[in-house]
């Protein structure tokens, strides 16, 4: 094993269990303490990862997950000073990776890059040898208009984010009151600030840019 892989922790979020399990198994052969914590992105998380002070975290991808919801995490971390790695799957495309660069992580790895080259960008992002790079430049205005509202969809708060996926299931207001057990006004305030937020003017509008902005690369 690599002397400078020896007692370093590594923790692993966000991955499919059998893909944390499979990374944890190669950075442990290779001498690292490697770790799996599950939860949902956010404040909390990456505070219950700061405590455990790493010296790497890789931030997995799995089906369906969108990249808005990795972003806050990865810039939490990064301005805590933790090297992040994040891991993409293959079905993450250009922009996605772009923005997970653009967060904070250090690098992106593929999964199709292989474990053992994983192992490797650890071990050069662990031990301060790896050459950052700036993050790549948006390519096209479409990829442009993309980011902006992945990065509009990044700021809204954890309820904004359940009201927009109401909207999503086509819920009306109403019924997103009696769901969630509210009042009628306080979800049309709620909708209000998605919509100000995502620079739009109606619900429809809402939907369809959260599609077109964060599912393409999903096909």
């Amino acid at each position: 094993m690599p002397e400078s892989a020896r007692g370093r922790r590594i923790v692993v979020l966000g991955a499919h269990i059998a893909v944390a399990e499979a990374l944890c198994n190669a950075l442990e052969r290779a001498g690292y303490r490697a770790s799996h914590l599950l939860g949902s992105p956010g404040g909390a998380l990456a505070s219950q990862v700061a405590a455990t002070s790493p010296d790497v975290v890789v931030v997995g991808s799995q089906s369906g997950d969108l990249a808005f919801e990795r972003m806050p995490l990865i810039a939490e971390l990064a301005a805590a000073g933790i090297p992040v790695v994040g891991l993409a799957g293959s079905r993450d495309d250009a922009v996605r990776r772009r923005l997970i660069r653009r967060a904070g992580a250090t690098v992106v790895v593929e999964h199709a890059d292989g474990l053992a080259h994983f192992v490797d960008v650890v071990e050069a992002v662990s031990g301060g040898t790896f050459e950052q790079v700036p993050a790549p430049e948006l390519g096209t205005s479409e990829d442009e208009a993309r980011e902006r509202y992945v990065v509009r969809l990044a700021r809204l708060t954890p309820r904004e984010r359940e009201v927009l996926e109401h909207l999503r299931l086509g819920h009306t207001v109403d019924e997103i009151a009696r769901r969630d057990h509210v009042a009628i006004a306080t979800v049309r305030g709620q909708v209000a600030s998605v919509l100000r937020k995502l620079d739009v003017s109606t619900q429809l509008a809402a939907v369809a840019v959260t599609h077109w902005a964060t599912e393409r690369g999903d096909g």
